[in-house]
């Protein structure tokens, strides 16, 4: 499970400021408890980036309601995790690859 999105260099999440119009996202971790699920993303230049294991370009943790989580579709909790992510705005238009 991975999405592949446009990363422009003026999103405040993008550390270097270039765009990287083949961004790639991993899934680093995840935890939650009754009330919470945290998981963690690391956004790569590209797709070979990451299988190269090159530093991200950015990083980002998330906490968010486990209730949230639950509603989304998905036979495991990563699955619904992803479909959560996908629902963000920083990921509008991503493409599962």
């Amino acid at each position: 499970m991975a999405l592949q999105f446009n990363l422009a260099a003026n999103n405040p999440e993008n550390r270097v400021g270039l765009d990287f119009p083949e961004a790639y996202v991993s899934f680093v971790n995840f935890n939650g408890d009754k009330l919470f699920v945290t998981f963690s993303l690391a956004i790569f230049a590209n797709a070979t980036a990451r299988q190269e294991t090159k530093t991200p370009v950015a990083v980002i943790n998330v906490r968010v309601e486990r209730e949230l989580i639950d509603t989304q579709e998905g036979d495991t909790q990563l699955a619904k995790i992803y479909n959560y992510v996908k629902t963000l705005p920083l990921f509008e238009g991503a493409t599962d690859v």
